[in-house]
C-alpha cells in the first residue's frame, strides 16, 4: 500500500503508530477530553507526556495522520504480508493558501484562487480546469448558498438534544450551534461561530453533513461497510475487478451497476446504499446538477 504524507518517514510514522497503541493514551485522552480539549489536541498533549517526545508536527499533519491510521490497520492484521511505502508530499500542505511559485498547490488553496480569478491553469488538470471555468463566480456563490440553505432548515427542525444525537453531536454543540444560526450568513461562518478547543472545524463540518442527510448515531455507528463501488478504472483495473469477481477474491461485494447488483445485497448493506444515494442527489440539488443524469443510479463508473 503506498500513501502520501507530510514526513515521508515511515519508520518514525510506525514506531508513533505503535506507541499509539498503549492503553494509557486512551485514557489520557478521555481524562483531557472532559477538560474541554478536542481529540486532536487531546491525542497530542497525551502522547508527549507518555513518551517525551515531541512528535507536534506529525501528529497534527493531516496526512501524516492518516498514514498513522493506514500502519495501525496494517498491524492489527495477523500475519500481514502488505508492504507499506510512503510518498512525501511536496510543496504546499493540507489547505495551504494559493502560492503560485509552488509546483503543488492544495485542493483548496487553487478553490480559492479560482474564486479571485486568479489563474490556476498551471496546477489543474485540463479536463477538471474546463469544469471549474464552467462553474461562473455567481454559480459557485449559488451553490454555497444552497448548502447553507439545507443547512438551515435542518438545524430549524431539531432541537440540541436532537443534534446530540447525531454521531459528531454531544457535548453541548447542539445548543452552540441553534444559538449561532441566525446570526450567519454562510455555512462557514456558521461553523466559525460554534468552533471552539473543543469542537474543531472539521468535527463540525461533518455533524452538518450529518444532520442534512439524517445520519443517527444509533443507525450506523459501528457498522461495517456492505460493499465496495466502483468510481473508474482502466484496463488494468477492469481485469482485477473481473477477477476478484470470478474468484471471490473479496469479502464484499463490489458494486458496477447499482441497479443490478443492490438486489443481492443483504438488508444493512442495502440502507448504506441508500444513503449513499441520498448524499449525491443532495450533492446535485446543492451544486445545481441534473438530477436525473448525474443520479447514481443512471451513471456508471468512468471506464479509461
Amino acid at each position: 500500500i503506498s500513501f502520501g504524507s507530510e514526513s515521508g518517514n515511515l519508520e518514525k510514522l510506525t514506531e508513533i503508530a505503535s506507541n499509539l497503541d498503549d492503553i494509557r493514551i486512551g485514557e489520557r485522552i478521555n481524562e483531557l477530553s472532559k477538560d474541554g480539549y478536542s481529540y486532536p489536541k487531546a491525542r497530542l498533549i497525551a502522547y508527549e507526556e507518555l513518551f517525551g517526545d515531541s512528535s507536534n508536527e506529525i501528529l497534527s499533519r493531516p496526512n501524516d495522520t492518516l498514514a498513522l491510521e493506514y500502519i495501525k490497520a496494517n498491524a492489527a492484521l495477523k500475519n500481514s504480508n502488505i508492504v507499506l511505502h510512503t510518498v512525501k508530499r511536496e510543496s504546499s500542505g493540507y489547505s495551504a493558501a494559493f502560492d503560485n511559485r509552488m509546483k503543488f498547490q492544495s485542493a483548496s488553496g487553487i478553490r480559492k484562487a479560482i474564486r479571485n480569478d486568479i489563474d490556476v491553469s498551471d496546477f489543474m488538470p485540463r479536463d477538471s480546469l474546463n469544469y471549474m471555468n464552467h462553474k461562473s463566480a455567481a454559480i459557485r456563490d449559488r451553490i454555497d448558498e444552497n448548502l447553507f440553505n439545507l443547512v438551515r432548515y435542518a438545524l430549524l427542525n431539531l432541537s440540541s438534544d436532537e443534534i446530540d444525537e447525531f454521531p459528531q453531536g454531544g457535548e453541548g454543540i447542539g445548543s452552540k450551534l441553534l444559538d449561532a444560526i441566525n446570526k450567519c450568513k454562510s455555512a462557514d461562518e456558521l461553523i466559525m461561530a460554534a468552533k471552539s478547543k473543543r469542537y474543531t472545524y472539521t468535527r463540525i463540518s461533518r455533524l452538518l453533513m450529518q444532520i442534512v442527510l439524517g445520519i443517527k448515531r444509533t443507525e450506523f455507528d459501528g457498522m461495517d461497510p456492505g460493499y465496495l463501488r466502483l468510481l473508474a478504472a482502466n484496463e488494468m483495473g477492469r481485469k482485477l475487478v473481473r477477477m476478484a469477481k470470478n474468484e471471490e477474491l473479496n469479502m464484499l461485494p463490489i458494486l458496477t451497476n447499482i441497479n443490478r447488483e443492490a438486489r443481492n445485497l443483504p438488508i444493512f448493506a442495502k440502507n448504506q446504499l441508500l444513503l449513499d444515494i441520498k448524499a449525491a442527489d443532495t450533492y446535485n440539488i446543492v451544486a445545481i446538477n441534473d438530477m436525473y443524469k448525474e443520479s447514481d443510479r443512471v451513471k456508471s463508473p468512468i471506464m479509461l
